[in-house]
């Protein structure tokens, strides 16, 4: 497991969802077939999260660029190819609208989520790039996508410090901090 990926699960349980990490979607040969890329493994989703209270799922990709300049506009506006196949969730279509499809039936088979949920797309990230502050956060918002932040994560390790006592590493670290 992702030490990013365990404190991005630990905050949104704190909101509400439910969660699993590394979440591995079964795909059809016709959807690989459909994606161009006929030997493709499962795709794997940093976390898959559900609120009952909003029926809300929420596909979660996180990247922490801690020791990094942080995430850049081009791994989304289609400007640079590499970074484009790390974040296909959010520059492919044709990948988004298949798996989403395939992702959704899987939770509903699974008992875990109701028909009528609504599936949404974050990005979880630890660091955004200096000249990418403002181009980021609205490129996000265009396309109805939910961006956390560096800001969404200090804000929730505050709040946790100031509740009560919970046996896991995210809550020691963040009462240890917030003293």
């Amino acid at each position: 497991m992702d030490a990013f990926e365990d404190l991005t699960a630990r905050l949104l349980w704190r909101e509400g969802y439910w969660t699993r990490q590394s979440y591995k979607v079964d795909i059809t040969k016709a959807d690989k077939a459909s994606l161009a890329n006929p030997y493709m493994p499962r795709p794997e989703i940093d976390i898959v999260g559900y609120r009952p209270a909003t029926d809300t799922v929420v596909w979660v990709e996180c990247k922490s660029y801690l020791d990094s300049d942080g995430v850049h506009i081009s791994a989304f506006d289609g400007t640079n190819e590499k970074f484009a196949k790390r974040f296909r969730v959010f520059t492919n279509p044709t990948f988004r609208s298949v798996v989403s499809e395939r992702l959704l039936e899987q939770l509903l088979e699974d008992g875990l989520i109701r028909p009528t949920a609504k599936l949404r797309y974050w990005l979880v990230a630890g660091r955004i790039a200096g000249a990418c502050q403002e181009s980021v956060p609205a490129h996000f918002a265009a396309n109805g996508w939910t961006l956390r932040d560096r800001a969404w994560i200090r804000t929730s390790l505050q709040a946790i410090a100031k509740e009560g006592y919970e046996d896991d590493v995210v809550t020691m670290a963040a009462k240890m901090l917030g003293d």
